[in-house]
């Protein structure tokens, strides 16, 4: 099947990793179509793969040209599906006055995050609401990426059950070396990677570290990415104290590397996370996963089976506290072994298999 993926970017982002890990095994024909940005990290890595990349440099003073571009491009690779990425308006209207000139063409929405977090939040539609939520409604099929996603479609744009179909994320496992050594660090090494916005929830993670006895001295916080809201939590950890704890190593293209060097992985975003790629990689390498029980992230962890799952700040300081005073490390080295097993579910490949599959079934 030919295959045309709308992107805005090609950044170092989440969406855009997956695409470019999905290219590497997918079995379509995939043309992935980034609008915005030339030479973009993901997109550079994707062209060196040989894979078909078309970068677009949109502007609104350019949009009837990308049009006629994107169209020139559906008859050059005999595109039949269209895949919509970003909760982008001015994508799904470009991926709209594609079919309206292609009538053959299916529309696939791909719900990358839950449906409250593609709005504007004001409580009433905005016509770039009413855009998104419409093209969910109309079109072939929508792509969820946890059960959660589904659940919030379905409640909040009101799609039909059967219309969504969840594909987990997947990560490629091959990258990443299994650690299952039961002995922590000392001190204890913790780490958070993704990007740094006050919805990622950091400071949450410095405010229970700061909660956390005097007497417990034994650890260290590594937080890996880059984004608007660096400055707030640098500001935040002087403002706690914890300066001499807590280093932000920005943006990373040494991941795997970097997660060997650690013991525990911690996410405790301030929004209902639709899934969490950045977990699935921690679990692979074999660390403690200690996250936020909310969202999509208990559909990956099996809470004190492949990691732990907490419900706010003092639950996430109490668990820390319980790993940091443990004597009896083969009670992680299980977690560990469970956390490896687990990710094992969620490798590219499975995923890559289970996206084509659902991109036929249209």
């Amino acid at each position: 099947m030919n295959v045309l993926h709308l992107l805005v970017k090609g950044e170092a982002g989440g969406i855009e990793s997956l695409c470019r890990d999905y290219a590497n095994y997918s079995n379509n024909k995939n043309v992935f179509a980034f609008l915005k940005g030339v030479d973009s990290v993901n997109a550079v890595k994707m062209k060196k793969s040989g894979h078909t990349v078309i970068e677009l440099n949109y502007s609104s003073k350019k949009a009837i040209g990308v049009w006629k571009n994107l169209n020139k491009q559906i008859k050059l690779y005999s595109i039949e599906v269209i895949v919509v990425h970003h909760a982008s308006p001015i994508l799904y209207l470009f991926a709209w006055g594609l079919k309206l000139k292609n009538a053959y063409l299916k529309i696939v929405a791909y719900a990358h995050c839950e449906a409250e977090d593609m709005l504007s939040g004001s409580g009433k539609l905005s016509i770039k609401d009413k855009i998104i939520v419409n093209s969910f409604v109309n079109s072939e099929k929508v792509i969820a990426i946890s059960s959660a996603v589904r659940s919030s479609l379905i409640e909040c744009f009101g799609l039909q059950k059967n219309k969504i179909c969840v594909v987990h994320n997947g990560v490629d496992l091959s990258r990443f070396k299994s650690n299952y050594n039961c002995e922590m660090h000392n001190p204890i090494r913790l780490l958070y990677v993704g990007r740094l916005v006050k919805e990622k929830g950091v400071q949450n993670i410095l405010l229970a570290l700061s909660k956390l006895s005097e007497k417990i001295d034994n650890w260290s916080f590594d937080i890996v990415g880059e984004g608007e809201y660096r400055n707030n939590l640098e500001e935040y950890t002087k403002k706690l104290g914890l300066t001499r704890r807590v280093r932000f190593l920005g943006t990373r293209d040494d991941i795997p590397e970097i997660l060997e060097k650690h013991d525990i992985f911690v996410h405790m975003p301030a929004y209902e996370e639709g899934f969490g790629i950045t977990i699935i990689e921690a679990m692979a390498a074999g660390l403690v996963c200690v996250c936020a029980g909310r969202g999509g992230i208990p559909e990956i962890i099996e809470n004190n089976i492949s990691g732990i799952l907490v419900y706010s700040n003092q639950e996430l300081c109490d668990a820390l506290t319980k790993i940091f005073m443990c004597k009896d490390q083969e009670i992680f080295s299980e977690i560990r072994r469970s956390a490896i097993r687990r990710a094992e579910d969620f490798d590219i490949k499975i995923f890559s298999k289970n996206l084509d599959t659902q991109l036929l079934l249209i």
